[in-house]
């Protein structure tokens, strides 16, 4: 992207790529420091060259490392990412030398955010930045001892491309033409859950759908399913996004989000309320 470059569509922000020039020096789960992350570390056009890099969206720094030029940064609104799915983005970015950020500082889509640098563990000039697609904070050693996020994708199903030269690296990399905003996408709607929820989410309700239930909610209830195949936690709080809403044989609603089918509703609980 470029400096002051946004997009908006529908009255969301799309998740754009921080640099104007993208080399990348190592990808997600590189041998180097990057086993089991889904990290990117970005130098510029030149090597060894400080070059800024821009607010992907609105974010706001909820976490900083001053010691290693690094922030946590979170959207403060959901964002659409190029894999389509449209959540809150959480995200680090490391090694600025001229590290400056505060804590609750409101950096708004398209302004500088920082520079790539050295500063903290750093081989050569460059930006590290890692993507949680949601907005989950945790920040934690895998077992390589490499720093780790709670829902982390590759960074190819993270933000849109366009006004960034790619110099290096592979991906299935998007750009807003290939996610285009249409009828479905226009009926998009925000859920928050009642509960702690342990759902299963399968691959979808079928013409004749099965009945099928939370697994577990704060420990109380329990149902089972033998066609499900996907297990997914959602915390009392957590928003998603879905699609369209079905009704199940049973009578019970169904939201069809970015992870599958998740009960909104039965003949006596409900578990999720309209945002």
């Amino acid at each position: 992207m470029k400096v002051n470059q946004k997009s908006i569509r529908d009255g969301i922000e799309d998740f754009l790529c921080p640099f104007t020039d993208m080399y990348i020096t190592q990808g997600s789960n590189g041998g180097y420091s990057h086993q089991g992350i889904m990290a990117n570390d970005v130098r510029g056009k030149e090597a060894g060259v400080r070059y800024p890099y821009y607010a992907p969206c609105t974010c706001k720094c909820v976490q900083i490392v001053p010691s290693y030029g690094q922030a946590m940064w979170q959207s403060t609104a959901p964002v659409r990412f190029a894999n389509g799915r449209i959540d809150y983005a959480t995200f680090v970015t490391a090694h600025d030398d001229s590290f400056n950020v505060k804590v609750g500082q409101i950096v708004p889509q398209g302004v500088q955010l920082g520079n790539m640098g050295t500063k903290g563990q750093a081989t050569g000039v460059h930006c590290h930045i890692q993507v949680s697609q949601s907005k989950d904070t945790s920040w934690y050693k895998n077992q390589y001892g490499n720093n780790q996020m709670n829902h982390e994708y590759d960074l190819d199903a993270c933000y849109f491309l366009d006004d960034t030269n790619i110099l290096s690296g592979t991906g299935d990399w998007k750009y807003l033409k290939d996610v285009p905003v249409g009828t479905i996408e226009n009926k998009t709607e925000f859920y928050q859950t009642n509960y702690n929820m342990h759902v299963r989410t399968g691959p979808g309700i079928t013409s004749a759908p099965k009945k099928v239930k939370d697994l577990t909610i704060d420990g109380k209830r329990n149902a089972t399913s033998q066609d499900l195949n996907q297990d997914a936690i959602y915390k009392k709080g957590t928003v998603f996004t879905a699609k369209e809403i079905i009704q199940n044989q049973d009578g019970s609603l169904w939201g069809h989000s970015p992870s599958g089918y998740i009960c909104i509703q039965d003949n006596d609980m409900i578990y999720c309320t309209k945002k």
